[in-house]
């Protein structure tokens, strides 16, 4: 264990040198029954990364350290938001797995991520630009005494720190989140069955320093106490469908320094609901995906009495969403429409929002450019140009044109 941190410091330290070349370095020894892996893979002249791993018969981890001097943040979502990517000059990610099993049926897995990055994007014609410093952490112990019984107990932990700063103001946010869970998995011949106990404590910090105005404070702390109950079918190529009712006991409480009335609010809500999900293969280039989501949501106490008996505005009680999927050789096409019901816009039920549907279309494109993986993306989203309100103050993108490229270095 000695040597390979030391040969891991060794690495990182001369992680700047390495940038300004183009090499891979690769070292694998085997000692005491033990297999140690180091790998420093410099992909180009902006980025690195480096790979460190111990394996025996017991145990197993994977140490992982990127270096990025400048790329592109985004994600597989063929739908994202524009103003949603953003551009990361810089970038570190620093990733732990580690796997120890104490006997057949009993292990322990671990998993840590710590990420610092600097991006910008543009908000309203003007650039916003961001720092965040992101530490993740999973921990899961697992017991299994039958085949086809497997139980867990796990805690995840989330830690965000984000500053930003646009032309009139800076931006500072606190994001703490954690779980901890009981979870037990049934696997039977034609179904699955999977149930959880968890609480969810989530703590938020938002401070906004104005030039021209006075600063803005927001603090939340809110603490989600649940169970559900998933039942699921799959058949190999052919078709998934899973059930999943849950309901869930929420306590918010909030503070806003900048309102001199009802600076603080307290509510406790009853969540429950039933969520439905189809995957089926019309042919091995067809694939149609069916989702659908019912809740019923009510405020149970609260120090406002008038809040007490209503319903959350901006919580719509029916959801749902089909898609197709076409591959076509090295293309794919991907059409969407999703539906979201009626909702409240205030707190005392008296306004509603209609309901809208909305279409989208795309098309991904894979090749390879001078022996890398290339794929573009051309999507149009809200088709139809519908006009519609996500808020009482905010109105849902109009039809829309996105074009990505992504090349893999």
């Amino acid at each position: 264990m000695s040597k390979s941190i030391f040969l891991f410091f060794t690495f990182f330290l001369l992680s700047t040198k390495l940038l300004a070349e183009e090499n891979t370095y690769e070292f694998v020894d085997t000692y005491n029954g033990f297999n140690d892996k180091l790998k420093w893979v410099n992909l180009d002249k902006e980025e690195a990364e480096f790979k460190m791993g111990k394996e025996d018969d017991f145990f197993k981890y994977m140490l992982n350290y990127k270096l990025k001097k400048a790329g592109y943040q985004s994600d597989d979502n063929t739908y994202t938001k524009y103003n949603d990517l953003y551009d990361e000059e810089n970038m570190y990610n620093l990733l732990f797995n580690n796997y120890m099993y104490l006997n057949n049926e009993i292990w322990l897995d671990i998993n840590m991520q710590y990420k610092d990055s600097i991006g910008s994007n543009y908000i309203a014609s003007s650039i916003y630009r961001k720092k965040d410093i992101s530490q993740e952490s999973n921990i899961k112990l697992y017991y299994k005494p039958y085949s086809f019984l497997t139980t867990s107990l796990s805690f995840e932990g989330t830690n965000i720190d984000t500053i930003g700063h646009k032309s009139d103001y800076k931006v500072f946010k606190d994001n703490k989140n954690k779980k901890f869970s009981f979870n037990v998995k049934s696997d039977f011949d034609f179904f699955s069955i999977d149930t959880s106990l968890y609480q969810i404590n989530r703590d938020y910090i938002y401070r906004k320093e104005k030039e021209l105005d006075n600063d803005y404070i927001e603090t939340s702390d809110k603490r989600y106490k649940g169970i559900s109950l998933s039942l699921s079918k799959e058949v190999q190529n052919s078709y998934s469908i899973k059930t999943s009712f849950f309901k869930v006991d929420r306590d918010y409480n909030y503070i806003y320094d900048e309102e001199e009335d009802n600076s603080f609010k307290n509510i406790e809500e009853d969540y429950q609901g039933v969520e439905l999900s189809l995957s089926k293969n019309l042919s091995e280039d067809i694939k149609v995906t069916t989702s659908a989501k019912v809740t019923d949501i009510e405020v149970t106490n609260s120090n406002l009495d008038y809040l007490i008996g209503k319903k959350p505005k901006y919580s719509p009680e029916k959801k749902a969403d089909v898609s197709l999927e076409y591959s076509l050789k090295n293309i794919k096409f991907i059409s969407k429409v999703s539906h979201v019901a009626k909702r409240y816009s205030d707190s005392s039920n008296n306004e509603e929002l209609d309901s809208y549907t909305i279409g989208s279309i795309g098309a991904s494109f894979f090749t390879q450019f001078r022996n890398k993986d290339l794929r573009i993306d051309l999507d149009i989203k809200n088709i139809l140009n519908e006009e519609y309100y996500i808020y009482s103050d905010t109105q849902g993108d109009p039809r829309t044109f996105l074009f990505n490229i992504m090349l893999e270095l």
